[in-house]
């Protein structure tokens, strides 16, 4: 998601998953024209995964994606074995 967006921020909707307390959530990718490290600070601290700024590599980003979504898999295989 970007950080500047219509209606919510990503700040906003990182907010709103994480007050779902929900240990699966889905892993955030902040993916931005904005560069200013308190952007970075603050997308982290709500639970980006990573924050990749443009012009981004495609490959790189479809990578960290796919990296993400088989950890995801995992979390969420484990989770639900309890």
């Amino acid at each position: 998601m970007d950080v500047n967006m219509p209606h919510m921020t990503g700040f906003e909707v990182m907010q709103a998953l994480n007050e779902l307390n929900d240990p699966i959530a889905p892993p955030i990718i902040v993916l931005t024209a904005q560069n200013d490290r308190s952007y970075t600070l603050e997308s982290l601290s709500l639970g980006a995964r990573y924050f990749i700024t443009k012009p981004f590599d495609r490959v790189e980003l479809i990578m960290r994606v796919r990296n993400l979504l088989e950890a995801h898999r995992l979390i969420a295989y484990y989770m639900n074995r309890r």
